[in-house]
């Protein structure tokens, strides 16, 4: 029987460590994928847009609940519109890196909680984390397909 052994799959892992030093998730990375850089680039714009609609829905609340004193029912109000955002995020960061990423990122919280809901400080957190260890990949990606083109139009 022949045997053929890939050279490179593409796949680069990331270790998830809780605040103990314990593993608690490893994040696969397709870097193989030739539209990883853009699906990460549309991540990033649409967090931001994410970021400026829940900034509106909050200075809407803001001002229909203005020069009143702060009830229970005013903080679940705000409560239910900010856990849509974050659910729009959690997909989006669900599509770039494989279904259940945030599940499997946080999954302390949720083995108290199935429902829990990260807060956006999470999330901003392991993006802010991730996001330098994208960038290390995608230019090491970048600068080797440089180089094989390069090398392949200078034998010709």
């Amino acid at each position: 029987m022949e045997l053929i052994k890939l050279k490179d799959s593409g796949i680069r892992k990331v270790a998830i460590q809780n605040e103990e030093g314990e593993v608690v998730s490893v994040l696969k990375i397709n870097i193989a994928d030739r539209e990883v850089a853009e699906k990460y680039g549309r991540i990033l714009d649409r967090l931001e847009q994410i970021s400026e609609e829940a900034k509106a829905a909050a200075e809407e609340l803001k001002k229909k609940y203005e020069g009143t004193e702060i009830s229970f029912e005013q903080i679940r109000e705000s409560t239910r519109t900010q856990v849509v955002f974050i659910k729009e995020i959690i997909t989006e960061i669900d599509h770039l890196f494989g279904k259940n990423t945030v599940r499997n990122v946080f999954k302390e919280n949720y083995e108290i909680d199935e429902y829990f809901i990260p807060s956006e400080e999470m999330l901003q957190d392991f993006l802010k984390q991730i996001m330098p260890i994208m960038e290390k990949f995608f230019k090491q990606k970048f600068s080797n397909s440089r180089r094989k083109y390069s090398a392949k139009r200078g034998n010709r």
